[in-house]
């Protein structure tokens, strides 16, 4: 059996105008996928950052369950990645570096 990963790795980037765009490993704009993330850019204000992290789907136990977040992986329309993200919701997991992104 393969190990899979809790988690996926992103790179959030917020330029410091309010928005936020989520990258994968690979470059593809991911940010429809978690609407929860949009929040975000509002928090920072004018700060620009670029966060390297992974976003995780807590279990019942609180632990990372990446069964649970393989229902959110891949849903590239907003209003259908709301559902999932009302039943199944996803937290960013992150270190922080300030600056230009």
């Amino acid at each position: 059996m393969r190990h899979q990963p809790p988690e996926t790795r992103e790179l959030i980037v917020a330029p410091g105008d309010g928005t936020v765009r989520l990258r994968s490993r690979r470059g593809v704009d991911v940010s429809a996928t978690y609407p929860e993330s949009a929040g975000l850019g509002d928090g920072l204000g004018s700060r620009a950052v670029v966060l390297d992290g992974e976003v995780v789907a807590p279990g019942g136990d609180g632990m990372p369950d990446f069964g649970l977040l393989q229902r959110r992986m891949g849903v590239g329309d907003a209003r259908r990645a709301t559902a999932p993200a009302g039943v199944v919701p996803v937290r960013l997991m992150s270190g922080v570096r300030t600056g230009s992104p």
